[in-house]
């Protein structure tokens, strides 16, 4: 008999808790899973930030999962050839992505195949982890938040913890900046007036 192919596609950068679950779930819909694993590229250009682990990695922890079957590159953002390459009976995504996927979901529905939406996890994800592992990598730091001046523009020391202001920006823009950056904290005190840069910090 032939076996129940199923594709599950993602970038899965940081792999968690919630990505095996969403793993099982998948592979809980028939009996040969395929995990299409966004590249480098690919991810670069939809979330426009690099990913942190490279594809490579990627794949070899993901094979080792005792769900997947298989793994293959996805290059583009529509699995649609995917879809068509590999024969598959039934498409798993996660409902965040259900208004994007019409043409997926006429395809799947053209060949009597299913879609089926696995659950996204509430208290896990890879942006509270990279926020968790900037503290820790700037545990300890001193440094004050900047603050942007409503005059200027530049930056301007208000108070509080550089750990925090690092997070903040991270939520704001996806990644960290150099001048936040553990070893260049001195980068963002550039231009500011004497005794707000890193030399006052010296003396508390």
């Amino acid at each position: 008999m032939k076996k129940k192919v199923v594709l599950l596609q993602g970038a899965f950068d940081i792999l968690h808790a919630a990505h095996i679950k969403a793993f099982k779930f998948a592979k809980a819909q028939g009996d040969y899973l395929i995990i299409a694993l966004n590249t480098d590229r690919l991810i670069s250009r939809y979330k426009s930030k690099k990913c942190i682990v490279p594809w490579a990695q990627r794949k070899i922890m993901i094979e080792a999962c005792r769900y997947v079957d298989k793994v293959v590159p996805a290059t583009e953002f529509s699995p649609l050839k995917l879809l068509k390459q590999h024969k598959v009976d039934v498409y798993v995504l996660s409902r965040e992505w259900k208004h994007t996927k019409d043409v997926e979901f006429a395809y799947m529905k053209s060949i009597g195949g299913e879609v089926r939406f696995a659950a996204r996890s509430r208290t896990i994800s890879s942006s509270t982890i990279k926020e968790r592992l900037l503290k820790e990598y700037m545990n300890g730091s001193q440094g004050k938040i900047i603050q942007p001046s409503p005059k200027s523009g530049t930056g301007v020391f208000l108070g509080g913890n550089i750990i925090e202001s690092a997070v903040a920006l991270v939520e704001a823009t996806g990644t960290a900046t150099g001048a936040v950056r553990e070893g260049e904290i001195g980068e963002a005190f550039a231009g500011l007036p004497e005794g707000r840069g890193p030399a006052s910090r010296s003396s508390h």
